[in-house]
């Protein structure tokens, strides 16, 4: 289902007829990215193992930083690796404990493999090595993106045919509460409470079999 379908089916939420013009196609799509994006949220939240949109997201080491800024975009952190040098292999970081921080976290601090920690939109990281150098995409970071709005009317969301309506639902009831069309609201209300339910149960069993993701050699330093 492409955009100018989710539009139609927006207006028949929204107006009881597909071909309504009322409301300008940029707004409707507006109401349904809020649905989209909400979507994610959702299947997110089913603590499911299964990646719903995900990509590695590369960042450079900056000589003498210990830590690097990722993109907003960026919902939820999955793994880290971290290459320390720019010959050497990319390691599975390990997520540091922070409730054992005693001292200041980025000095003093040289653990036997990499580790790291997250900090509202920074990422700090801690290596065996003395001294940090200039590593081009020296760290990669497997996460759950947002989805790249709806914009084109050929523009298809990326997710399971049977939840489309919750996108056009969710958006005609956001507004629909905007313009205080109560009725609309508590019908649409009912609809999501229902399709929310089946979300969170497709993606929370179907962590049960795990997709096959990128994986990194694994070295021990000693």
């Amino acid at each position: 289902m492409d955009l100018t379908k989710l539009r139609n089916k927006f207006n028949q939420k929204v107006f009881s007829d597909e071909n309504e013009t009322t409301v300008a196609n940029t707004v409707i799509d507006d109401y349904l990215n809020i649905g989209y994006q909400a979507f994610l949220i959702e299947a997110l939240s089913a603590n499911g193992g299964w990646q719903i949109n995900s990509n590695f997201y590369t960042a450079n080491i900056v000589a003498g930083k210990h830590d690097v800024a990722f993109e907003s975009s960026l919902l939820k952190v999955n793994e880290v690796y971290i290459k320390t040098r720019p010959t050497g292999d990319y390691i599975k970081a390990i997520l540091r404990d922070v409730s054992t921080i005693i001292s200041d976290p980025l000095t003093n601090y040289n653990p036997p493999t990499p580790e790291y920690d997250l900090t509202d939109k920074n990422l700090f990281f801690y290596i065996p090595e003395d001294e940090i150098v200039d590593v081009t995409e020296g760290i990669r970071i497997h996460s759950e993106n947002e989805f790249t709005s709806l914009v084109n009317t050929t523009d298809e969301p990326k997710i399971p045919t049977a939840f489309l309506p919750f996108i056009y639902k969710y958006g005609a009831r956001e507004y629909c509460q905007d313009n205080e069309m109560w009725n609309r609201v508590k019908s649409l209300d009912y609809d999501l409470e229902i399709l929310k339910d089946s979300i969170k149960k497709f993606y929370a069993q179907r962590s049960e079999k795990r997709p096959l993701i990128m994986t990194f050699k694994k070295r021990n330093f000693r």
